[in-house]
């Protein structure tokens, strides 16, 4: 056994920085790497694999660039160690592609966006520094940080920015940054990650100050191979995975720590260079604390690739007398998402690096090797052949093939399998699990550009010295500065040193991987090739059914609005319904009165308390997310269970196969969709088909959801459609009860969990059953969306909508506008107000006096407002202000209007009882020339040339500040005349029939507080669905699309949960 102060597990930047500051200040210490070579993620390879270095360069598959100003660390390695820089070449011309492949060629630095887009992504940046610096102010950790780490960054981007390009950017520089897709990336991680980079402007910048900015002749290698040669010989041990690391028991008081040929180290401290996401492959002896195990679990590693052509000369640099390129393309098609001109002319290196990253990159990846570089050279060359068309050349001028082409998948790489560094889904960073991430734990010292602060995820966050821990070591009986010596970072250049198995050498390939507990069996380990064990293992996970759960789980983390999971449903015995029946089975007049005669004898029944009287019959649905509108189902059944079910029923495959041509040459014969055995007369008697039509029998007695019944989605990760025609047939015949399907081979699949005998293989390959079983299960981070728990619905907004009355009284109300108070007295002299205008002013007061903190709170008059929190009433405090917290998230950005009647009840109750301050106000919602008299039947011209005239005024008379891009005045707009006539009689006022039948024509969101109307029309629209679907047909929106498509099915509507009134609102006076 070696005995050292230190072991340092990794050859990365981070693990080589460490070494060497330990072994200037004296201390012994072994560096154990995986892999055959050091420098993790720096890896420099020649440029033309035929010569030496020195004569072709070097070309940087992993980490480029450093600067000279906040990236002072790695400058003074630079500096040091005396490696020659090359400035990254910022003239020229760029090139970009947009979705629709067309190409815009434009000098360097200028955007390819029009003037609006344009403006509108720069103070997005400016928007996204400013939050993170204020964030960072609280450390990542308080209130307002909690609420963005529950959001994805895709989300914030769209609650910050109504521009569709801030969108298509954020998502192009998040692959671009971490290698992951915009909607998986928490909010919060990544104005953490920006803020630590300095800002945006600097991150994306190829110039000073930037993060691509100056590149080493000799590649990044250089930096990894000088703080090499600074360490004492036989300092770094390659080809040696780690296995398990031992803290001190009762019988030993140091550290042991055990490789995968069974060689053991002994030492007073472990330095863990491994990233978060790969915590489990190795064995902790005590294992680790559940906030680290969490943490392991939660992040995770994106998808970096480079596919490097090298040229004899850099020739798009001249490409035409008028056309000088930079080498720079930005790329919304792939597979190439952007590209860089990477030459060393002094080494007469003449490259350009092509990145492939994130979801696209994952696609391109799945490609045979010949096919992804064809993919790759026709991007390239289409590009740069579109770029010389817009020069006028066209194709006069041949292009040269490449010299050589190297391609690195990180991905695929053992030991690393992602890049550049890990990242954190919603929830994670605010979580025990997050804050932990710079946590020591008893004799373990984590280090990697997870840890850093400055410049995480770059060469720049690998050496500095990091605040993994804040105090002193104790490191072989000498005192160390932990911050100063310990703590580095390890990311952009990680290293990842720790599989249990290895084929870096021959005598760690023939071991029998029989993983050792170097403490007398205190902590015991299976062994391999124990059959018993293995056995006994085999049968845990198979009568676990963990295949089926991880699927669920998988699926459920990902569907947004989650209402539940494995939810026990209902319902009666009625046949399907015109909505389940396939089109040539005609669904008579006397048949739909039966079913809804069960449906309504049913739902009486469920409601009584006599459980005899109760329909028995049920169903399991798997996931109910989506507000409630999609029912899930999980099944793992394989085909081979389904042939058996099918050969049990007396069905063999000759007869399936003549049937099958029966029913599809047979006008007259069954569905196609029907399965009927050769011994027959009886439907086929297939668990999963029942399944599917007791799903289908539930979902016509739940609960409508905006006037529909609930779909529902069969995951089947077991089935591979096309493979079988047995189990063709039968999931058509579920795709005819108008059910979603989705197979292994689906294109809307997800990521399957594996087989149980996969999971069992690679069990037994690992050190640990633990191992496996994470494997398998998915990683415990939330869902990508957020979880409403009322039925308000984002996607129900429409970029116009309709205020109703109530809205619009609420919007004049002193309540609203002034502190309590400032309120002036009852217009009747009275001493105090109606109990119900009490109640309000108490809980405006409420929200005042708890200093509501986070988004909902804006800044002085005048300034930019932050945006809202989101539209869900489940994020709103009872206490908060209804402008704030209901009403101007939903208003600002969207076109507003009401009907003439609505404005014209509002004019008599504001006319009536209004305040001063109440009836000025009406100038700033309507314009400075609308009356407030009720006799008065003008209407308003919204030209939107007075927004900030109404707003002025608005502000004029409220101690809140007003919102700056709401679209004013509200546009007064003509009920349909004559109103439609539904074909059943809605039991509404003429002024609320107006209101919501000029809603649901137009197909835009009415916006009330009346829920007693908006129970009432639910009621009756869904009982009349129940009823017949077809009722609406002939009935169509006006717009655009199919008459299908804009069936009538109901209004659109968001309810406000709460109101605010006039103050002078009178017992009597009706609402």
């Amino acid at each position: 056994m070696t005995t050292t102060d230190a072991i340092i597990v990794g050859a990365g930047l981070s693990g080589l920085k460490a070494a060497a500051d330990l072994q200037a200040a004296g201390y012994s210490c072994i560096v154990l790497e995986a892999n055959d070579r050091i420098g993790g993620k720096t890896l420099s390879v020649p440029s033309l694999p035929s010569k030496a270095e020195g004569d072709c360069g070097v070309v940087d598959v992993g980490a480029a660039w450093i600067n000279d100003t906040n990236q002072s660390y790695m400058w003074a390695l630079a500096k040091k160690y005396g490696i020659a820089l090359e400035k990254q070449r910022t003239s020229g011309s760029s090139i970009f592609e947009d979705v629709d492949g067309q190409i815009q060629v434009l000098p360097y630095g200028v955007d390819p966006f029009p003037e609006p887009e344009a403006k509108a992504i720069v103070e997005f940046f400016f928007l996204f520094d400013r939050i993170s610096a204020e964030v960072a102010e609280e450390s990542f950790a308080g209130p307002r940080s909690q609420d963005l780490d529950k959001m994805t960054l895709a989300e914030f981007c769209r609650e910050k920015s109504s521009s569709s390009a801030v969108g298509s950017m954020m998502t192009a520089l998040t692959a671009a940054f971490v290698g992951v897709e915009a909607t998986d990336v928490s909010a919060l991680y990544m104005l953490r990650y920006v803020y630590s980079g300095t800002g945006m402007f600097n991150m994306i910048s190829d110039k000073k100050d930037g993060g691509q900015y100056l590149r080493p002749h000799k590649g990044t290698l250089a930096f990894s191979q000088c703080l090499a040669d600074e360490l004492h010989p036989n300092t770094i041990r390659l080809c040696t995975p780690v296995v398990s690391i031992a803290q001190p028991s009762t019988t030993s008081k140091d550290c042991l720590v055990t490789t995968s040929d069974g060689t053991q180290y002994s030492c007073k401290k472990v330095m863990l260079s491994v990233p978060t996401s790969l915590y489990h492959t190795l064995t902790f002896h005590p294992p680790l604390p559940t906030s680290k195990q969490e943490l392991g679990a939660s992040t995770f590693l994106g998808y970096y690739s480079k596919t490097i052509l090298v040229f004899s000369s850099p020739w798009w640099r001249t490409l035409a007398p008028n056309l000088s390129l930079s080498g720079t393309i930005q790329s919304s098609t792939g597979p190439i998402s952007f590209t860089r001109d990477t030459c060393i002319p002094a080494l007469g290196q003449y490259s350009i690096s092509c990145f492939i990253v994130g979801e696209t990159g994952r696609q391109w990846s799945k490609l045979p090797a010949e096919e992804r570089k064809t993919a790759v050279l026709a991007q390239f060359y289409r590009i740069m052949k579109a770029a010389l068309g817009s020069a006028g050349v066209g194709s006069k001028l041949g292009l040269p093939d490449p010299i050589n082409i190297i391609e690195y998948e990180w991905a695929k790489q053992d030991w690393f399998w992602g890049a550049p560094s890990p990242v954190m889904g919603p929830g994670v960073l605010t979580s025990k699990a997050g804050k932990a991430i710079k946590d020591s734990w008893r004799d373990i010292v984590f280090i990697g550009t997870e840890t850093a602060d400055v410049w995480e995820g770059y060469m720049e966050g690998a050496v500095r010295p990091g605040t993994s821990i804040g105090h002193e070591q104790d490191v072989g009986g000498k005192v160390v500065d932990g911050i100063k010596s310990l703590d580095l970072g390890d990311g952009d250049d990680q290293n990842t040193a720790f599989v249990a198995d290895t084929t870096c050498s021959s005598s760690a390939a023939s071991n029998d991987s029989k993983a050792h507990d170097p403490y007398n069996g205190e902590t015991p380990v299976p062994n391999n090739t124990d059959h018993e064990l293995e056995s006994h293992q085999t049968h845990t996970l198979r009568s676990s059914n963990l295949p089926y759960l991880s699927t669920l789980w998988t699926v459920a983390k990902h569907s947004p609005g989650l209402t539940a999971i494995s939810k026990r449903f209902f319902f009666a015995p009625i046949r399907a319904s015109s909505q389940t029946r396939p089109e040539s089975s005609p669904v008579s007049d006397q048949t739909k009165a039966q079913d809804q005669d069960h449906v309504h004898r049913f739902r009486r029944q469920m409601g009584t308390a006599d459980p005899e009287q109760r329909w028995q019959k049920s169903v399991i649905v798997d996931i109910v997310s989506s507000d409630g509108e999609l029912w899930t189902k999980v099944s793992t059944v394989t085909e081979r269970r389904l042939i058996l079910e099918l050969a049990k029923e007396g069905y063999g495959i000759d007869d399936w196969e003549s049937d099958t041509e029966k029913s599809e040459s047979d006008d007259q014969g069954e569905h196609p969709g029907s399965l009927t055995p050769s011994s027959g007369g009886h439907e086929y008697d297939i668990e999963l088909l029942r399944t599917a039509k007791d799903l289908c029998a539930a979902s016509r007695i739940a609960p409508r959801i905006n006037y529909e019944n609930p779909k529902i989605r069969f995951i089947l990760p077991r089935l591979e459609e096309g493979s079988e025609s047995q189990v063709d047939r039968i999931i058509l015949q579920m795709r005819n009860l108008d059910i979603e399907v989705i197979c292994k081979n689906s294109p809307t699949a997800s990521q399957f969990p594996p087989l149980l005998s996969t999971a069992t293989t690679n069990l037994f390959h690992q050190p640990s059953a633990s191992a496996a079983v994470n494997a398998l299960l998915p990683c415990l981070s939330p869902t990508t969306s957020p979880i409403p728990t009322l039925s308000n619905n984002p996607s129900h907004l429409t970029s116009t909508i309709n205020l109703d009355c109530t809205i619009l009284l609420a919007l004049l109300s002193d309540i609203s506008h002034l502190r309590s108070t400032n309120l002036p007295p009852h217009p009747s002299g009275k001493s105090s107000f109606h109990a119900a205008i009490r109640a309000q002013i108490a809980a405006e007061a409420q929200a005042d006096e708890t200093n509501i903190s986070g988004e909902t709170n804006y800044p002085a008059s005048g300034a930019t407002p932050s945006a809202p929190k989101k539209f869900s009433q489940a994020t709103v405090s009872p206490s908060e202000r209804l402008l704030e917290a209901d009403l101007w998230p939903i208003m600002r950005g969207r076109n507003l209007v009401t009907t003439r009647e609505a404005a014209k009840r509002m004019k008599e109750i504001v006319s009536t009882i209004g305040t001063e301050s109440e009836k000025a106000r009406v100038a700033g919602w309507f314009g400075p020339n609308f009356s407030i008299d009720p006799t008065s039947l003008e209407t308003n011209d919204n030209t939107n040339h007075m927004d900030q005239v109404c707003i002025q005024t608005l502000q004029l008379h409220s101690d809140y500040p007003i919102p700056s891009d709401l679209h004013l005045p509200i546009t007064i707009v003509h009920s349909p005349s004559p109103l439609p006539s539904p074909p059943i009689p809605l039991p509404l006022s003429p002024l609320n029939l107006s209101v919501f039948l000029t809603g649901w024509t137009q197909d835009i969101t009415t916006v009330t507080s009346n829920r007693g109307v908006v129970r009432l029309l639910e009621e009756v629209i869904c009982e009349a669905l129940d009823g017949d679907e077809g009722i609406w047909n002939g009935m169509v929106r006006e717009g655009h699309g199919s008459a299908e498509e804009r069936k009538w099915k109901g209004p659109r509507v968001w309810v406000i949960g709460k109101g605010r009134s006039l103050i002078g609102k009178e017992k009597k006076i009706e609402r």
